[in-house]
């Protein structure tokens, strides 16, 4: 249902598609990128 809810909200924002990535962030690196992430995107609304 997540999946829909976001391709529904890019469509009506004006996206023709949508990808997603997956990455391996072994060691340390998935801490930094995790902590980086929490500070740097928004937090999705509710």
């Amino acid at each position: 249902m997540k999946f829909y809810l976001t391709a529904k909200a890019v469509s009506e924002a004006g996206a023709s598609s949508m990808a997603h990535t997956i990455v391996r962030l072994n060691g340390a690196i998935g801490v930094i990128f995790t902590d980086w992430i929490k500070k740097n995107l928004p937090r999705p609304s509710r």
